[in-house]
């Protein structure tokens, strides 16, 4: 599953024509766009007709009320975020806490403290490094630690309580030692 918005930051297309190589290879996998201009008659697939890409298997689900997004989450078996820039990456968080191994780019800003081990980093400049990626949580073994990885990481760093408490406790140092 894709979570973004359809424009040349986002790199949408590059996800795309991965799953074009691996639909070539005859494997199941299943692309799910979610994201402003990403459903029927909208830019992205509008893009995607305009180059003839071959539409088996890519879903163009369209914009999604973010209350909708932990169940879609749920149903996902990858996240995948081939954006060339990243600040947070809320949404690296929200796949994690899902239990949804990620796969970003390694060049993305905050992919990689965001992430940790929790995913595989790859160059979302190559469709076929992109493809490479998917294709290595094809391995059971590879996938479950990804997954449980990232789980622990967002029961750890990203719950809510943790943080809150954090910024009480930053706010009470500042105001400790004015």
């Amino acid at each position: 599953m894709i979570n973004n918005g359809f424009n040349e930051r986002k790199n949408v297309k590059k996800a795309i024509i991965a799953f074009t190589y691996l639909i070539k290879n005859k494997l199941s996998h299943k692309l799910y766009l979610y994201g402003n201009e990403m459903g029927i008659n909208e830019a992205c697939y509008n893009w995607a007709i305009k180059e003839k890409i071959d539409l088996k298997n890519i879903y163009f689900m369209g914009y999604i009320d973010n209350s909708k997004l932990a169940n879609i989450f749920k149903k996902s078996d990858i996240f995948l975020s081939t954006s060339l820039e990243e600040t947070f990456g809320v949404t690296y968080s929200e796949a994690m806490a899902a239990g949804l191994p990620i796969i970003a780019g390694n060049k993305s800003g905050a992919s990689k403290e965001v992430i940790k081990n929790c995913g595989i980093l790859t160059d979302v400049s190559s469709a076929k490094s992109i493809c490479k990626s998917i294709m290595k949580y094809n391995n059971e073994k590879i996938y479950n630690k990804k997954r449980i990885m990232g789980i622990k990481r967002a029961n750890r760093y990203l719950n809510l309580n943790i943080i809150t408490k954090n910024y009480i406790d930053h706010i009470k140092y500042i105001y400790d030692h004015k």
